[in-house]
């Protein structure tokens, strides 16, 4: 044995050392039991029960969907994002009308796709007393308008007066 191993090179010695241990490895494994996963085939009763309690599961989640759909259907829009942006500003400043506060900027961001849904946001950012402050974002979460305040920021200048710092960040949802 020693003089056929002396015979090859040493790269052959390798692979027959690998070749070895891999047949070894093999042998051991095909002795030794193989072991059981744990998962057993669940009765004929057992399954039925099971996939009758997800079915019924199912059919909850689908009625939920379904009472739920219409009222998704009033708070988004159908039209693609680029059109609602005037009509976005316009409800802004009506709410902002209705509440006497003065919109110093409105800045329109990037439209964000959401599975089937775009969002459109957009940040406002204004000056106002703090009772009004408040009115405002009553009115802007009116369900009539189909805006989202999704955050907002209120920053005092100082303690002496109620004038606050306000950004609003607000967003519609579209279809298209």
């Amino acid at each position: 044995m020693k003089k056929f191993m002396e015979q090859r090179l040493p790269r052959e010695r390798i692979m027959i050392v690998v070749a070895v241990i891999v047949v070894l490895a093999g042998g051991i494994f095909s002795i030794l039991p193989a072991k059981q996963s744990g998962q057993t085939l669940l009765s004929a009763d057992q399954a039925r029960l099971k996939y009758e309690a997800l079915v019924k599961e199912k059919n909850q989640l689908e009625s939920v969907t379904a009472t739920l759909k219409p009222r998704i259907e009033a708070a988004v829009f159908h039209e693609p994002a680029d059109n609602l942006v005037p009509e976005m500003i316009r409800s802004l400043q009506t709410c902002a009308k209705q509440a006497g506060v003065h919109l110093r900027e409105i800045k329109p961001q990037r439209p964000r796709k959401i599975n089937a849904l775009t969002m459109l946001p957009m940040s406002v950012r204004f000056t106002s007393d703090f009772t009004r402050t408040i009115p405002f974002l009553y009115q802007v979460e009116d369900p009539k308008n189909r805006l989202n305040v999704q955050k907002f920021s209120v920053t005092a200048g100082d303690a002496k007066t109620t004038l606050v710092d306000t950004e609003v960040q607000v967003a519609l949802y579209t279809t298209k």
